[in-house]
């Protein structure tokens, strides 16, 4: 074992060595990625109103096509759950390279006014969205 690694060690010792290693495995990295089995080509929002639907779209700015396995779901589902008018989000790979994003929209009970203006919230007080008048809901 001794052996092994001081050759590895000595192999590694030059910088030249290193770069082409590690072009070799970005290369392989890259090979795998972009396999057409992995690649999301479209976006599929349910559940949302097509203004939410535009909204959630605009929030997350997804370049596609894109590997599947450089998406962050996680990181997608908050940012969609970020937006006031969503209650919940569930994100999956759906069948056929699609991303499926799954909306739960709040449901507005009541307008309430502040200094500010005007809010609609939802049954637990959540803002939903601002208006610019009451006859806008």
């Amino acid at each position: 074992m001794l052996v092994v690694a001081l050759v590895f060690g000595i192999f590694m010792a030059s910088q030249a060595r290193r770069e082409f290693l590690s072009g070799l495995m970005n290369s392989a990295k890259d090979q795998v990625t972009e396999r057409p089995m992995f690649m999301v080509n479209l976006m599929s929002i349910d559940g949302a109103s097509p203004e939410l639907a535009d909204a959630v779209r605009a929030k997350l700015a997804l370049k596609l096509p894109q590997s599947a396995l450089e998406l962050d779901l996680d990181a997608i589902r908050i940012t969609a759950e970020n937006l006031d008018a969503v209650a919940r989000a569930v994100v999956r790979f759906g069948a056929g390279n699609v991303l499926q994003i799954t909306i739960t929209e709040r449901e507005p009970a009541f307008v309430w006014r502040t200094n500010a203006g005007l809010m609609l919230l939802d049954g637990t007080g959540h803002r939903i969205a601002a208006l610019a008048e009451r006859a806008d809901r």
